[in-house]
């Protein structure tokens, strides 16, 4: 059995080069991995609030409000009034969806190169491994 330290050491170091691979490609597009992933959330659910995206994302406030500015700035996307006054709706804009579009394919040839080799049986045992260890995590 690989060492528990070694497994997620490299699990890290998988992660970490493809956020970089993807940063590298989409900066071009004036984005970032973090506010891709904002982007993608946002297209599956249409639109969102910043406390839902950091429960999603599982990241901090302070880091998502950031990020969503900045993206506002650049007319990604946009803040509309939610249920009540203090809520906003966050939404993607055309420009947000063009991005998100040209993005993701950058994304899937990305996925597609680092999945090369690797069969659809152990894409699934990942993947089934990879939601235990966050199901335990989140426990």
């Amino acid at each position: 059995m690989t060492n528990p330290t070694q497994l997620f050491h490299q699990y890290l170091q998988v992660s970490r080069s493809l956020v970089s691979k993807m940063n590298e490609q989409i900066t071009a597009l004036e984005i970032y991995h973090n506010q891709w992933t904002i982007l993608n959330y946002l297209k599956n659910c249409g639109y969102s609030t910043i406390p839902d995206i950091c429960n999603y994302l599982d990241v901090d406030s302070v880091i998502i409000t950031r990020s969503v500015n900045s993206m506002e700035q650049n007319n990604m996307i946009k803040q509309v009034p939610g249920k009540d006054e203090q809520e906003k709706r966050i939404e993607l804009t055309p420009k947000g969806k063009e991005v998100h579009t040209k993005c993701l394919k950058i994304a899937e040839k990305i996925e597609e190169k680092a999945l090369d080799g690797i069969t659809e049986e152990e894409q699934d045992l990942f993947f089934q491994t990879v939601l235990k260890i966050l199901n335990n995590i989140r426990n």
